[in-house]
């Protein structure tokens, strides 16, 4: 079966968790980290091979790739940009001066840009050319760090809001998250004939985190708080827990740094 095989159900989940429901007094954030750290010490008990890691060199990759390394999980992170001069490749390394991970650099050539998107449709190039580039080292699953934004509030209309208007903004963006992002990955999934995984959509965490208020997940000032938090338990570098979201689309535009 290919496409995204994990949590199954993906295409129900926006309908079956509001984004907010009533606030749990003393939710933290090392309890959002316990869910993350047993769904990979249970996964790390069910692969028999080795997996893939979308590695944007971002704060939701790092995150990822450190809890993959403390499970014992054999992978092969892959950062995929237009050149080694991206803000991905960039801060890639800088993660890999605290971590000793096994990663590849992934450029695609005009050509195979211009393939891919004409192949699928003018949309869904970047997850097609990541999924294939594993399937090209013979890796046919892997991690992605997609729902995490939509959670936690990753997007610049979640933190430059009205207080007020929060909650609307992580509703918005919720409701977006399937036929937006789940969709389109599915497919290309299917299409470079992969699977796909999302440890932040686990059901358990998702249901711990609608009960955050959204003001405590996202302020005037920074986003996915509890996140941040995780990151810094972890010791991930602060270049790396600080640096401003790009997103996947941009890993083949020509901006250079971070």
């Amino acid at each position: 079966m290919y496409g995204i095989i994990y949590p199954k159900n993906w295409q129900a989940l926006t309908q079956e968790y509001k984004i907010y429901k009533e606030a749990q007094a003393n939710i933290t954030d090392f309890e959002l980290l316990y869910i993350l750290k047993n769904f990979f010490q249970l996964l790390a008990k069910k692969v028999k091979s080795r997996i893939g890691l979308a590695f944007s060199g971002g704060i939701d990759s790092s995150v990822l790739a450190v809890l993959m390394m403390e499970a014992g999980i054999d992978f092969l992170a892959i950062t995929m940009c237009i050149s080694d001069q991206h803000a991905d490749s960039q801060h890639a390394e800088i993660f890999k001066k605290s971590f000793k991970i096994e990663h590849q650099l992934e450029v695609p050539s005009k050509f195979e840009i211009a393939e891919a998107q004409d192949f699928m449709g003018g949309q869904d190039a970047v997850d097609f050319l990541l999924l294939n580039a594993f399937k090209k080292r013979n890796i046919s699953a892997s991690i992605h760090g997609d729902g995490i934004d939509e959670l936690l509030g990753g997007y610049a209309h979640h933190q430059y809001c009205l207080h007020a208007s929060r909650l609307k903004s992580f509703e918005n963006s919720w409701a977006k998250l399937t036929p937006e992002h789940l969709m389109p990955l599915n497919r290309a999934a299917q299409m470079a004939e992969s699977q796909v995984i999302l440890p932040f959509l686990n059901p358990k965490l998702v249901e711990l985190i609608t009960t955050i208020e959204v003001n405590q997940r996202a302020s005037d000032q920074q986003r996915k708080i509890p996140l941040k938090k995780i990151a810094r338990t972890l010791k991930i570098p602060d270049e790396i827990i600080n640096r401003p979201k790009w997103g996947l689309n941009n890993a083949l535009s020509e901006k250079r740094g971070a």
